[in-house]
């Protein structure tokens, strides 16, 4: 497990997992409104891009919001984790296939930089129910707080240039 940086060689492909991440934010909002099961994850690579690093050349910037590729790609992880309960009833979690896969990287640390997904990653693996409510927070906290965040930005901009 190596920690991916984001290069002038590999920043479109940064481009499409943020195309993926929004995509999959869209679903969760319009088709559940919090996790749901089966949402579209997109074919990014949540593991490469969890605790990705920026290695912008000197005076260049990629335009790229990491916090953004983090928490989405946590979240692309713990709709995995979901999924897997909708599923299997949580049986066997973390013996096999992507739940361990996923349990391999909490254990690494490399959930440490999203940290209520982290909550809901470890509780993926004690009971539903615990889980069920720290998804909850994630939701609100990671997917509605980016749309509050981008909301207020347009507004704070617009009122800014009528002035």
């Amino acid at each position: 497990m190596e920690v991916h940086y984001i290069t002038d060689e590999n920043y479109a492909e940064a481009y499409d997992a943020i195309r993926d991440i929004l995509y999959l934010y869209d679903d969760m909002v319009t088709s559940y409104a919090r996790f749901g099961h089966n949402l579209e994850v997109g074919k990014f690579d949540a593991f490469r891009y969890l605790s990705a690093v920026l290695d912008e050349p000197l005076g260049y910037t990629f335009g790229i919001d990491l916090d953004l590729i983090h928490k989405g790609s946590a979240i692309a992880l713990l709709c995995h984790l979901s999924d897997y309960w909708d599923e299997f009833e949580g049986k066997e979690i973390g013996k096999s296939g992507i739940t361990k896969r996923i349990k391999n990287y909490l254990d690494s640390g490399l959930f440490d930089c999203v940290e209520l997904a982290k909550k809901a990653a470890i509780a993926a693996y004690r009971n539903e129910t615990e889980m069920r409510n720290s998804l909850e927070q994630v939701y609100h906290n990671y997917v509605i707080g980016y749309y509050q965040t981008r909301l207020n930005d347009g507004i704070t901009s617009r009122s800014s240039k009528s002035r």
